[in-house]
């Protein structure tokens, strides 16, 4: 069924069952299904909406807070690597200082 223009109504004029029908009860009808179907379509994507928060809560990311700390620690493992490399720039240095580490930690182990 489909929705009729509401009519103008004009002064004397005799109204009959079938002009009341129409534009009153079918009308309505058809809204009333609009209504009904807006709210169907409501209640899908509510279920949809309920089924991404569930799978996002199986995801099992972490919030904000988690992620700073984790982003502070790795800065902080970041700082304490430049400190053990010093100024080193190339890899001939970076040998050295590695050869030099070896050589120190045996000396340690034969005490």
């Amino acid at each position: 069924m489909a929705y009729t223009t509401p009519r103008t109504w004009v002064a004397g004029e005799i109204v009959d069952k079938d002009m009341m029908n129409e534009q009153v009860r079918d009308n309505i009808a058809y809204l009333k299904n609009l209504a009904d179907d807006n709210a169907q379509n409501i209640n899908g994507l509510d279920r949809r909406i309920g089924d991404v928060e569930n799978t996002l809560d199986e995801l099992d990311v972490p919030d904000i807070g988690d992620l700073e700390s984790r982003v502070g620690v790795n800065e902080t493992d970041i700082g304490n690597i430049q400190g053990v490399l010093g100024s080193v720039t190339d890899l001939d240095t970076l040998s050295g200082k590695v050869t030099q580490n070896e050589t120190d930690i045996g000396t340690i182990n034969n005490t």
